[in-house]
């Protein structure tokens, strides 16, 4: 295959003002670029869906695995993040590429729950997304 694959931006939730009681973040991508929203009254800064830019001359088909879930790490903390492949764009029957040198680009985004007293940090993560060519 002659595709080009590469992570243009990384999945950031952004600054987190969290609720007291805790509260649960979600980047809806599915349907493009998209920002956290907080369920509660939590306050986010910030933050955006992840992005994959994908290129090749010829069409090809490509086929997306988003894992089930990751492990955010600020250590010795964790929290865990889910519902990758609900929040991405192309989890169902993957797309094809646009040819011609022509960018594909995915959005990827995700759902985070943060409980009430979660220790305050930086947390990050690699996520590992495999793209099939076909």
């Amino acid at each position: 295959s002659g595709a080009d694959a590469v992570v243009t931006r990384a999945i950031s939730f952004g600054s987190i003002d969290l609720h007291p009681g805790g509260d649960i973040f979600t980047i809806a991508a599915s349907g493009g670029s998209a920002v956290p929203v907080a369920s509660f009254n939590s306050v986010v800064t910030g933050g955006h869906s992840g992005l994959i830019t994908v290129t090749s001359q010829a069409v090809e088909h490509v086929d997306i695995t988003y894992p089930a879930s990751v492990t955010l790490t600020s250590s010795p903390y964790t929290i865990q993040m889910g519902s990758i492949n609900t929040h991405s764009q192309y989890s169902v029957g993957g797309t094809d590429t646009l040819g011609g040198g022509i960018p594909l680009l995915i959005n990827v985004g995700g759902r985070i729950n943060i409980p009430s007293g979660q220790a305050h940090g930086s947390y990050t993560a690699i996520v590992a997304i495999v793209l099939n060519f076909s």
